[in-house]
């Protein structure tokens, strides 16, 4: 099986849920990853030799909605499937450090068209594969997942101590959820230090 990886930014969720599966894919199975940053003017004779074109979230960041159904075309003709990963809600918060600039480009929009043309979209929970068979039936959940055989910085190093120690990975994009983490944290520090 061949998949095509369209990366069209240098996002955390292209590395954690493209290029990390898919290299620890092509360690362990049959499956080949090739990558490219953009399918516009992409040849066909090319992307027919591919059996898969997958995305993360859009179909061409900051593309519009005609054009996200025209590179569809463009994928179907060729006799590719096409997947969008969708790793977290196109709907954002207040709050949230790009609301503003996906309101200016119509993120969501272009989001939701990504989703509707997809042979498979695949994404990390439950809770948000129901928000995404409202617009795609066929969708499957695909949890986070690091792989410490392949990069060395996940490997554990494990070391006595009578410290308890607690990590947590995230992107500046979800510093609420760590406002809502704090309360947990606040109460497990106090008991340890009363001893509970």
């Amino acid at each position: 099986m061949k998949v095509l990886g369209v990366e069209v930014s240098k996002s955390g969720s292209n590395y954690y849920r493209l290029e990390m599966p898919f290299q620890h894919l092509t360690q362990t199975t049959d499956v080949e990853y090739g990558k490219c940053g953009t399918l516009n003017q992409f040849p066909i004779e090319i992307l027919r030799q591919f059996d898969y074109v997958v995305y993360s979230r859009e179909i061409e960041h900051y593309n519009n909605v005609e054009n996200i159904k025209l590179i569809a075309n463009q994928i179907h003709d060729a006799g590719c499937k096409l997947i969008v990963d969708i790793d977290d809600y196109w709907e954002l918060s207040t709050y949230h450090v790009l609301r503003t600039e996906y309101k200016i480009f119509k993120a969501a929009e272009k989001i939701k068209e990504s989703i509707r043309v997809a042979d498979i979209v695949t994404t990390t929970n439950e809770l948000l594969a129901e928000k995404i068979r409202k617009i795609n039936p066929n969708v499957y959940v695909l949890p986070n997942a690091i792989y410490p055989e392949i990069y060395p910085q996940f490997q554990p190093n494990y070391q006595y101590s009578d410290k308890y120690r607690i990590g947590y990975m995230a992107g500046v994009c979800h510093w609420e959820d760590v406002v809502l983490l704090q309360e947990g944290v606040k109460m497990l520090h106090a008991d340890i230090v009363t001893g509970k």
